[in-house]
């Protein structure tokens, strides 16, 4: 399940290789009891869909297939097509290979201070190591 947001796109990935950006505006709204709507048509070329993600057009993404290779590119290199449409290759998979995973990565966050100065956004420190814990009695 995936949130609307402003500027956002749905960004779906198939497991071979194929992706596409459809705008938000092209699924209905549906009620209670309502049977859903397509967003891939699943066939031998596509495969079944890997990864749905809400992206914005300033994020990357990291596509990782099942024998180990890593790609990395940006959303807007992804064409904005229909919700019916097959989608565009974004990956090149070789025979008996799949898109295992997809990360996305926002470029418009800054990136945590590493200057000695406090932890980082992971509580390590500039050096990579975390601090001591203190126990709560003297030695």
């Amino acid at each position: 399940m995936e949130i609307p947001q402003p500027s956002c796109t749905f960004l779906t990935i198939s497991e071979t290789g194929l992706g596409k950006r459809t705008d938000f505006d092209e699924y209905t709204k549906h009620s209670r009891g309502g049977q859903g709507i397509f967003t891939h048509s699943v066939t031998a070329r596509t495969g079944k869909v890997v990864a749905a993600r809400t992206v914005k057009p300033d994020m990357e993404l990291i596509l990782i297939s099942e024998s180990g290779i890593v790609m990395r590119t940006t959303v807007e290199s992804i064409s904005k097509i229909g919700r019916a449409a097959q989608g565009v290759h974004v990956m090149n998979i070789g025979p008996g290979d799949r898109v295992a995973s997809l990360a996305t990565i926002d470029m418009s966050k800054p990136a945590p201070s590493a200057n000695g100065n406090g932890p980082t956004a992971n509580g390590a420190s500039a050096n990579g190591r975390r601090p001591q814990r203190r126990s709560g009695r003297r030695r």
